[in-house]
């Protein structure tokens, strides 16, 4: 079998990939039902479902995370078998102090992306069945 790139190469009309092809139109599709994208404002907070993750918008290219310094510890998520527990201290303040700074030297923000449950309950740098175990909520 040709690799990917040989069999997506070419439609109909020349200068089109069939990914280029999807592209526009899911871009058309979302302009008719009215979608725009969504505006984020640097330095404003965002939050995931439930509240787990919380992402503060940058307009720098540099993304900072801190995956092991959260603290919620919801009951509807339970806790992982086996894996690593210990928490990173101070990781998400730490994120904060650096986009602060950031801004304060550049005038420009770092994205930010905070998980915020306790490390026993999910590990977001972990295969999936190691970081998250069985539960769906974690994932």
């Amino acid at each position: 079998m040709p690799p990917l790139s040989k069999r997506l190469r070419r439609l109909d009309r020349p200068g089109f990939t069939l990914i280029e092809l999807l592209m526009v139109l899911t871009m058309l599709l979302a302009h008719s039902l009215g979608a725009a994208p969504t505006a984020y404002e640097p330095g404003k907070s965002y939050f995931g479902c439930s509240n787990y993750v919380e992402y503060i918008a940058g307009d720098m290219p540099l993304i900072i995370s801190a995956p092991h310094g959260g603290s919620l510890k919801p009951s509807e998520v339970p806790d992982r078998k086996r894996g690593e527990f210990t928490p990173d201290a101070c990781t998400g303040e730490l994120a904060r102090a650096i986009q602060q700074a950031c801004y304060s030297h550049f005038g420009r923000c770092p994205h930010v992306i905070l998980c915020l449950l306790e490390r026993r309950k999910v590990d977001c740098n972990r295969e999936i069945e190691e970081g998250a175990g069985v539960d769906m909520a974690a994932r």
